[in-house]
């Protein structure tokens, strides 16, 4: 069983509050580090020592003068600690939790926003409650978002609260965009880097990347291209097969074309090619030792995804025109070893039961957006969006045996080959169609209105075809099921800001956010007639409504002592009705959505960064979430003020940077840590799959040396070695399974890293 976590925390609790008092809470080190260059046009303009984000899409601006609760992250000072995938650079994110299962398989909850139990990759109806962005392109799977790892990007922005206005249905809870770096136009450059780690217990890691800028017109045409090739060591160690079996590899290719005229054009063609390959999640049995797993078959993935985005910007006398195109091939592939689903389930001895399920994405986005002079009084910014998405979902159980075990031939129920006791043919094709604008003005130049709406029209086309002895109804028919879901209205946001300095602003904003319907799998009236009588319904729903939020945030954003202290905080409110929530038929074995029940979630974010000298850098972070249902739901829970799951009450960071300058160089001292409480795995704590996921306490560390083109780096992650668990998915086969399902995190890892710039 895994160890209790909890009594380490206290005095940590105590030296973080402190750290609070004295205004020392900040998002990450990472935060000391200035981004490249983006020319601005928004009120204040750009210092070149700040910190500058696009979250509002109407230009580049410091993160000081943006009146949302954002962070923004740089790629180089993650990387120095051997930081790249998604879950290991947001850990410091206040009021965000990801839970991983491995590359591409994901869950990212903002501010508590979360109605459901770990990953599920098997309901294609649940929608994204956190959109993710490439730049201008939406790439966000709920469950699945593609793993883009962190190489030659400008920043990632972590925007907190509902951003439904400018990014749409996904964003009810926030926003994640990965911001990339465009070729240079006037000069060449190229970069080559290198990575080797051993982690213990487990296998090596290395990574290899690259980069190459070629000015092919100077100052009109240029090329930029990104490579990396990687491998994430195994750690889970398979008791019934091999060692260390849970490794990942990867390849992504990115290349950006940019076309620029003297004066007024811009045109960026894009392109982003992921190849994913792990053999195993990162799974492991509380009833084994620790990072011990079983499994007589594969439990991994495959997912290959293209990306194609061409975004040309137009600029005429004091309007922005702005286009962004793109479209998203994906084929991700999900293995699962099914022997005690098997044999808790119908008794079978069949070890080499398993399933295997495989999604098949195209997804085309238009937008375009008409953006004025930032520096005036009166903005505005107005918008189109439109999406296209289809996506085939197929599922195939297989238990070897299962035919002769029961005397009968799967052919005879429709599967597609012998002991096929389940498979499933889904189909859904989607369409959303958006207008949104955003109008903001400054009475006085101290004070910002702005007020934004979004009208959406979204339908969906859904499929469903079940067959196999698991997928028929009595009469030994395939399950099939076909229906259309619609939704429209409209989504609002407010926001007023105000500059008490030129370094000090308060702002309050109240935000609506939403999430799309979708259509429920079928539920047979053959198995479920009498459960569904048994709680009033004739028949289960073919479909489901949408869900939204109204959000209420008020913030400051400061620095002092000649900006040498920063001190950000913002406290919100989120109440969130018609909550897309799961109904059980436990006496017929199946489930349907609807909306019911209501949660209201309310919590404090800190960041802060002090630097009491130019070498030296301080910073913390912090969240507190009070996120509970506000009413009597019996699908979540049978009472009011229950904690929502999967998200920690306090999540703290500590973090410092140290830079000694030597002759020609510079060696530069990294350390952080971060604490997460424990969270449940339901809402009911007296449910028998109730489980508690303890806290975690993680520290990091680096040294790095640097000089004009060259950098090496020795980093160590989770120095302490910290069993971190995710994630627990509770034993239904007690008998014969070893304890509870658990997703744990990475042991110790040390490494080293070499980069070389020309």
């Amino acid at each position: 069983m895994f160890p209790n976590k909890e009594k380490t925390t206290a005095s940590i609790r105590f030296v973080l509050l402190g750290a609070t008092a004295c205004t020392l809470m900040a998002s990450n080190a990472v935060l000391a580090d200035q981004f490249p260059s983006e020319q601005s046009s928004a009120i204040g303009g750009v210092d070149s020592n700040e910190i500058v984000v696009t979250a509002t899409r109407s230009g580049a601006q410091s993160i000081q003068n943006v009146p949302i609760s954002v962070t923004a992250l740089n790629p180089e000072a993650l990387q120095r600690q051997g930081n790249d995938a998604l879950s290991d650079i947001s850990r410091a994110v206040p009021g965000l939790f990801i839970q991983e299962q491995g590359g591409g398989q994901n869950k990212i909850v903002m501010r508590g926003i979360n109605a459901t139990s770990g990953i599920n990759q098997t309901d294609t109806a649940e929608n994204a409650l956190v959109s993710v962005y490439l730049d201008d392109v939406p790439i966000s799977i709920q469950g699945s978002t593609p793993d883009i790892r962190v190489y030659d990007l400008e920043r990632v922005e972590f925007l907190r609260g509902p951003q439904g206005t400018l990014f749409g249905a996904g964003a009810m809870a926030g926003t994640v965009r990965y911001i990339t770096r465009k070729p240079g136009l006037s000069s060449f450059e190229g970069s080559a880097e290198g990575s080797l780690a051993t982690t213990r217990g487990g296998d090596n890691s290395y990574s290899v990347r690259g980069m190459i800028n070629v000015p092919l017109v100077t100052d009109q045409l240029g090329l930029r291209v990104t490579a990396y090739r990687g491998k994430d060591g195994g750690y889970i160690d398979n008791v019934v097969g091999a060692d260390n079996f849970n490794d990942l590899d990867m390849t992504q290719v990115r290349s950006i074309v940019r076309y620029q005229n003297q004066s007024n054009f811009t045109a960026d063609l894009s392109y982003l090619y992921g190849n994913v390959d792990s053999s195993a999640r990162s799974f492991a049995y509380d009833g084994l030792e620790e990072y011990e797993f079983q499994a007589n078959n594969p439990s991994g993935l495959k997912d290959r995804f293209h990306i194609f985005n061409f975004a040309p910007q137009l600029e005429i006398g004091s309007i922005t025109l702005f286009s962004s195109t793109s479209y998203i091939s994906r084929k991700y592939t999900f293995f699962d070893s099914q022997e005690f689903f098997s044999a808790g389930l119908l008794g079978l001895d069949t070890p080499e039961a398993a399933a295997l399920t495989v999604n098949d994405i195209t997804d085309f986005t238009q937008e375009f957006r008409v953006t004025t002079d930032q520096s005036r009084p009166l903005r505005v910014q107005l918008g189109a969006f439109y999406e296209r998405q289809t996506r085939h979902y197929d599922q195939s159980n297989v238990w070897p045996g299962l035919d002769s075990a029961f005397g009968i031939d799967s052919l005879d129920f429709f599967a597609e080959a012998p002991d096929q006791i389940f498979r499933s043919d889904t189909n859904t094709k989607t369409k959303q169609l958006a207008f949104f604008g955003e109008v903001a003005y400054s009475p006085v130049p101290a004070l910002d209105l702005t007020a934004g709406l979004r009208y959406f029209d979204w339908s969906q086309h859904y499929t469903l075809l079940t067959a196999g002895l698991a997928g028929v109804d009595a009469s030994g028919q395939p399950l099939t099921l076909a229906g259309d879901s619609k939704a429209n209205g409209f989504n609002p946001r407010a926001a007023a800001s105000y500059h008490v300095t030129d370094d000090v602003m308060i702002y309050a904003e109240a935000a609506r956010g939403f999430r799309y319907g979708g259509i429920n799998q079928v539920v047979p009236l053959d198995f479920c007639g009498p459960a569904l009588a048994a709680q009033g319904l004739a028949a289960a729903p073919i479909d489901f409504g949408p869900d939204k939020l109204w959000s209420y945030t008020i913030g400051e954003k400061a620095q002092f002592l000649d900006r040498k202290v920063t001190l950000n905080v913002a406290a919100f409110l989120a109440n969130w009705n018609d909550v897309q929530t799961r109904r059980n038929l436990d006496s017929c074995g199946y489930n349907f959505t609807e909306n019911s029940g209501r949660i209201r979630s309310k919590g404090l974010e800190i960041e802060s960064r002090v630097q009491p000298t130019d070498n030296l850098s301080l910073t913390a972070s912090g969240s507190y979430t009070d996120a509970k249902t506000r009413d009597i739901n019996p699908n979540i829970a049978p009472f009011a003020g229950a904690r929502v799951p999967y998200f920690p009450k306090y999540i703290m960071s500590i973090g410092a940077e140290y830079e000694i300058p030597l002759k020609g160089t510079n060696l530069i001292l990294q350390g952080d840590y971060t604490y997460r409480s424990s969270t449940g795995t339901r809402f009911n704590p007296a449910d028998l799959g109730y489980r508690t996921i303890p806290a975690s306490n993680v520290f990091n560390a680096a040294i790095t040396l640097e000089a004009d083109s060259f950098s090496v780096s020795l980093f160590a992650k989770n120095l302490t070695d910290e069993y971190v668990i995710q994630g627990i998915y509770n034993n239904a086969y007690p008998a014969i399974q070893p304890g509870d399902t658990l997703t744990v995190g990475r042991p110790r890892t040390v490494g080293l890293r070499v980069k070389k710039q020309f």
